[in-house]
């Protein structure tokens, strides 16, 4: 071996020894990243997983209901009225009007209050303006929302109801009728022992709410 081509082998046997731990270092923070991208993956697989069982879910109900519907995704919900408020996709491009009744496929979700071209506010049940005509067995009612819970007064005692009875949207009203609200919790007496109060177990799960159908169309209309 000559002298050049032992300088040589020295150089490359340095370099190699300066470069080492460069070179180790890209090669675990590359694994490092590696490992993180495909846990991104998984994540994401997870979530489209999880949206499909919820679009499946939602929307797969809508034929049981003789209404022109139109569905959406939440947009937003702000923080600081959470309980009360939600903001949709859909808005007076789609036909959506002020009042129309908002559902899941749990149940009735609370109306358009709001409408803007291509978004609209939604009032949840969860809100103390709400007011609606309901119906439980043979009795007709108001639904509210009084002291965090929802309740249905203006029920006569005589009228026969026991906890575990579905509420419904009236049939009496300009609202589209027999969509599901909730079943009765607890029932009290009120107003001399007169009326009967009912308190509900809502069936809509109002802390996990991504998917939603509009009723365009009011009671009678189809």
């Amino acid at each position: 071996m000559t002298r050049k081509q032992k300088t040589f082998l020295l150089l490359i046997v340095l370099l190699s020894l300066i470069l080492k731990d460069s070179i180790f270092s890209w090669l675990l923070k590359h694994d490092q990243f590696l490992n993180t991208e495909l846990q991104l993956n998984d994540l994401e697989k997870a979530q489209l997983i999880k949206e499909n069982a919820e679009l499946s879910q939602q929307y797969g109900y809508t034929n049981f209901y003789p209404y022109e519907l139109e569905y959406s995704q939440v947009l937003y919900r702000t923080p600081y009225n959470y309980q009360a408020k939600m903001t949709i996709y859909k808005g007076a491009t789609n036909k959506v009007a002020v009042n129309n009744l908002v559902i899941n496929d749990q149940g009735l979700v609370g109306l358009i209050s709001q409408v803007y071209p291509h978004t609209s506010e939604v009032t949840l049940l969860t809100d103390e303006s709400i007011s609606l005509p309901v119906k439980v067995n043979s009795a007709y009612g108001t639904l509210v929302w009084d002291h965090n819970q929802l309740i249905v007064k203006d029920i006569k005692r005589t009228n026969e109801i026991k906890p575990g009875d579905l509420v419904y949207t009236s049939d009496i009203s300009t609202y589209p009728q027999d969509i599901l609200i909730g079943e009765v919790m607890e029932i009290n007496l009120t107003n001399y022992d007169l009326e009967q109060v009912l308190v509900l177990n809502p069936r809509v799960n109002f802390a996990d709410l991504n998917y939603v159908s509009i009723i365009l169309t009011t009671r009678g209309e189809k």
